[in-house]
């Protein structure tokens, strides 16, 4: 059931009424028509604008993808965004080595994590399986690269970029 606009006192009622039940108005099938092609038009209106900005997105997407990918310099430069990098910056209390790292080497340092695990995990060390899974260099984001200490401070840091 589609609610429709009465013509004399604007408010919400049934396609299907004789009448309104507000303001008493007659409704006649021309009226109700009128006022079903009204909402139509007005959807139609709605999903056009819709089209035509995704178009636009679109149109606008493939012409920086085809000056660098999606997240190239000249698109952040051109539009004036500015992307922000979070990191964490770690210095070692024993020997003052300072260094930085990022999501990505979070995710891989739990990936070989894993991976480690799981070989780790076989039956023995002589399974078949176990023999073909590589020894993954697991790099511990807690001990400095320099010392090997584990007395570190750490800071997270956002860069602008």
């Amino acid at each position: 059931m589609a609610l429709i606009t009465c013509p004399e006192c604007s408010k919400q009622i049934s396609e299907f009424a004789a009448s309104c039940p507000n303001c008493g108005f007659r409704l006649n099938t021309e009226i109700v028509s009128v006022e079903k092609q009204r909402q139509k038009q007005e959807e139609d209106d709605f999903n056009e604008k819709q089209r035509q900005k995704l178009k636009q997105k679109q149109e606008e997407d493939d012409f920086y993808e085809s000056l660098g990918g999606p997240n190239s310099q000249v698109k952040k430069e051109s539009i004036g965004m500015r992307r922000k990098i979070k990191e964490t910056k770690c210095k070692c209390k024993s020997c003052g080595k300072i260094w930085h790292y990022g999501k990505t080497e979070v995710l891989n340092s739990a990936a070989d994590n894993l991976s480690t695990f799981g070989k780790d995990m076989m039956c023995c060390t002589g399974c078949m399986p176990a023999l073909f899974i590589p020894d993954k260099k697991v790099t511990d984001l807690n001990k400095c690269p320099n010392c090997g200490s584990k007395a570190i401070y750490k800071e997270e840091v956002i860069h602008e970029i």
